[in-house]
C-alpha cells in the first residue's frame, strides 16, 4: 500500500509493509520515524512523535509556524 508523508515542503510517497513499517525512500528521517533496527530498508513509526505533530499543525494555525515548531522541539527535543 502507498502511503503519503510530508517532508521538508515535498510530499513522499512511500511503501507501507505488512508489519506497520514503511520502506526508507530518502536520506534523511522524518519526523515520526525512526530508523529500523533490524533492516536498515524500513522506518518505524513513532506514535507520540506524530500524536505531537498533529498537535504542533493545531497550534501551528493559531499562532504560527516557528512558534509551533519551538514549541514542538520543546516538547520532543527533535528538531521538523
Amino acid at each position: 500500500m502507498k502511503l503519503k508523508i510530508h517532508h521538508q515542503n515535498k510530499e513522499i510517497y512511500v511503501v507501507k509493509l505488512a508489519d506497520g513499517k514503511i520502506r526508507r525512500k530518502i536520506s534523511t528521517i522524518p519526523f515520526g520515524y525512526v530508523l529500523d533496527t533490524e533492516d536498515e530498508k524500513n522506518l518505524s513509526l513513532i506514535p507520540k512523535e506524530l500524536q505531537a505533530l498533529d498537535q504542533a499543525l493545531t497550534y501551528a494555525k493559531s499562532c504560527g509556524w516557528r512558534k509551533a515548531s519551538q514549541w514542538l522541539l520543546a516538547k520532543k527535543d527533535r528538531y521538523l
